[in-house]
């Protein structure tokens, strides 16, 4: 389906969920530049956290990053000056956050199927990926701009299943 929707011959930047379609996808064209989303990556360790209190610190880290492209908002920053601000503030976040994920990883205790490994895990896979909003200030450091744009579709599935008549329902 991605390679329907988007063709042969698209060329950019490609921001994503964790499904795997899309990666293949880039890694078939050059021309793609795969971006990852870290409001996914933060998904797995909110589920780790009631498992392991230490996922905290990896929660705390992302929601550093968010605080700064929260200002970046505020203040309105775009192209270069964005860049900047990025390489400067969140940069040093994402470094702390990769260092904080390989210290995690040579603990002996956890178990391959410890929530905390599979967020890792997933973290981990993906690490260049969460790596291109530093590069390109164009770049979202998440898709949950396109997620909230798609939202009133499955919620109005649910609305719409009832509808007195045929006619009220093609109006909805």
């Amino acid at each position: 389906h991605v390679k329907a929707f988007l063709g042969e011959a698209f060329a950019g930047t490609l921001l994503s969920d964790g499904y795997e379609a899309y990666s293949a996808y880039a890694a078939q064209n050059a021309q793609v530049k795969h971006a990852a989303c870290w409001s996914h990556t933060r998904r797995y360790f909110e589920q780790a956290k009631d498992a392991d209190p230490k996922a905290e610190e990896a929660l705390s880290l992302i929601g550093a990053l968010y605080r700064h492209e929260a200002l970046i908002r505020e203040k309105q920053l775009d192209g270069e000056a964005k860049h900047k601000y990025r390489l400067d503030h969140s940069e040093p976040i994402v470094t702390a956050f990769w260092a904080w994920c390989e210290q995690q990883c040579r603990r002996s205790e956890l178990t391959p199927s410890h929530p905390l490994v599979k967020a890792l895990k997933y973290a981990r896979a993906r690490t260049e990926e969460l790596k291109t909003f530093l590069a390109d200030p164009d770049v979202p450091i998440d898709t949950n701009h396109l997620e909230r744009a798609l939202r009133p579709v499955p919620m109005g599935r649910r609305n719409w299943l009832f509808s007195w008549s045929e006619i009220g329902a093609e109006h909805v």
